[in-house]
């Protein structure tokens, strides 16, 4: 994942005293793995991206924030991991019939 790029799509992440660049490029290299291409093709960039941002939600609110159970599905908890969730959705559905 290009660094830049996450950071000219989420602007919100710009900050590299509160996101540094190494902290970015880890969430990043954890998103490629999660994210495979030959399963994404073209939209695997917009789906890794979602995915950084939301590790990178999770970690901004601290440790015990993230080692809470929420009940929830671990991408229900940030708006992008949602995002996330209902591009895989719409994805992966299938066919559709117009």
């Amino acid at each position: 994942m290009v660094t830049a790029d996450f950071r000219t799509e989420f602007p919100e992440f710009t900050s590299s005293t509160d996101f540094p660049d190494a902290k970015i490029a880890s969430c990043g290299l954890i998103a490629e793995q999660l994210v495979h291409e030959s399963m994404w093709g073209d939209m695997r960039t917009r789906a890794v991206h979602l995915v950084t941002a939301h590790f990178l939600t999770l970690g901004s609110f601290g440790a015990a924030a993230v080692s809470q159970d929420t009940g929830l599905n671990d991408f229900d908890t940030t708006g992008y991991g949602r995002q996330f969730r209902s591009l895989a959705r719409m994805f992966f559905a299938g066919a559709t019939f117009v």
